[in-house]
């Protein structure tokens, strides 16, 4: 084979469906291809590298998923009605500014006929304006009755939004401790081929001095490509839960997570005081609770409203009025006034009116009854869960170290010859089972408090 030109290197190439060749087209082909493949990392090396990935804990999951798009869009909505709330509230006893002018062209001057003659009243040409303040003294219907509905409405929309900031929260969390999960089989994994490939390594020395089978080493070969197989789809699986997760978090970049497996929630009550107080607070802190009741009180206000139209409603007017083609010696003029207003009936609307929010009213005590029963299942669920994984945590503590020890019985009756590799093999696998589900518990353990937090209405303080 001919020696490549100066200015390239050729890279080694080792493929088992390569055949040796000697042609010099061949050898040029495999010079430009190797002079490419290094000039490609030199460019590579020239270019910026990405940002690195934004590595977060569990605290920082939640943090960053309460300040995603679809929870900055529940608080404007709940910034919205607090605007409104204030507009009603203002309206109710705050002055009015009106001001007004006009210039009048008619074809002739209005003229009035008299006894000692014809009198101009209003000129063929006049300018007016005027500036009025209206001040309201009694509006009990708006006062009373409508602006505290308002408020209602906006403590509602800003409890909505508080739940809404928990609930997406606690699903970036569970979404974290999905790939803390697969984190874990990954690294039980990568420990169980470690082992099949020291194991695939004796076993290939020992059937070269023809001291085993070549059965066994197929198997062994056999659970290698298994586990590796196993790898592939972790990988795979990770890579769409950290999609996931960076879409809960309102995140575009890179990111990977840490997570100490050492750290452990805080335990949850057991007594059964303690649980009917843990309860009791999710009914009291429950935000979604909390926002039922108030539109509850927000409907009640405005049926009140509705009978309140019949109180009169009182406001003071004061005006400055110009008018240059009046019949008057002055031009302008100030007057004041008191204005009361009295609706005794509204067009028959005021029963009808009453009746449809009353319905609205019972509708809502209905469902705020039924969801605090759904809390109070909601809760106790999650309890339960937790107190499950604590104890499947403890107990899978206990079979990693059985399955350790069996593991090490095994291998040593292997070596004497008194077991097979097929129950070494065996003995493997129960220890990567073991292991992953000690670990998977660990999560469970986080992913149940979690819950038990977002059941109770205090995820926020959770962590």
């Amino acid at each position: 084979m001919s020696t490549p030109r100066t200015g390239t290197t050729k890279l080694p190439c080792v493929s088992p469906y390569s055949r040796p060749t000697g042609s010099r087209s061949t050898e040029a082909k495999s010079s430009g291809l190797s002079t490419w493949i290094l000039l490609s990392a030199c460019l590579g090396a020239l270019v910026p590298a990405s940002a690195v990935a934004d590595t977060l804990d569990l605290a920082d999951v939640i943090q960053r998923a309460s300040q995603r798009p679809a929870v900055r869009a529940a608080e404007s909505r709940a910034r919205a009605a607090e605007g409104a709330a204030r507009i009603e509230s203002r309206q109710a006893f705050l002055p009015v500014v009106d001001i007004s002018a006009a210039v009048t062209v008619r074809d002739e001057a209005l003229i009035q006929s008299t006894p000692i003659g014809d009198l101009e009243l209003v000129a063929r040409d006049n300018r007016t304006a005027t500036v009025a303040i209206v001040q309201p003294i009694v509006d009990a219907g708006r006062l009373l009755y409508t602006a505290p509905a308002a408020r209602q409405d906006a403590r509602a929309a800003a409890l909505s939004a508080a739940r809404t900031r928990d609930v997406l929260a606690a699903e970036a969390a569970e979404l974290f401790l999905d790939i803390v999960a697969l984190d874990a089989r990954r690294a039980a994994t990568e420990a169980l081929i470690a082992s099949l490939q020291s194991r695939l390594a004796d076993l290939d020395t020992l059937t070269q001095v023809g001291r085993t089978l070549q059965r066994d080493r197929l198997r062994v070969g056999l659970a290698l490509d298994d586990a590796r197989q196993g790898l592939l789809v972790i990988d795979s699986r990770r890579r769409v839960a950290t999609a996931a997760l960076a879409r809960a978090i309102g995140s575009d970049g890179d990111i990977d997570v840490r997570f100490d497996a050492a750290s452990s929630p805080p335990p949850a009550p057991t007594s059964t005081a303690a649980v009917d107080q843990l309860l009791a607070q999710s009914q009291r802190r429950r935000q979604d609770l909390r926002a039922l009741s108030a539109q509850v009180r927000a409907t009640d206000k405005r049926r009140s409203g509705v009978w309140a139209e019949w109180i009169p409603r009182v406001e003071a007017q004061g005006a400055w009025i110009y008018d240059d083609g009046a019949a008057y010696d002055q031009d302008y003029f100030f007057q004041a006034m008191v204005h009361l207003r009295w609706t005794p009936v509204a067009a028959g609307t005021r029963f009808a009116r009453s009746q449809t929010l009353a319905a609205q009213r019972a509708a809502l005590a209905h469902e705020l009854r039924d969801a605090a029963l759904g809390v109070a299942v909601e809760v106790q669920s999650a309890l339960a869960d937790y107190q499950i994984a604590v104890g499947e945590l403890a107990v899978a503590s206990k079979a990693v170290d059985q399955a350790d020890e069996a593991l090490r019985v095994t291998a040593e009756r292997y070596r004497a010859g008194r077991e097979t590799v097929s129950d070494l093999l065996e003995a493997e696998a129960i220890v990567l089972d073991r292991r992953t589900r000690r670990d998977i518990a660990q999560v469970d353990r986080w992913r149940s408090h979690i819950r038990l937090r977002r059941a109770t209405g205090e995820l926020a303080d959770s962590l």
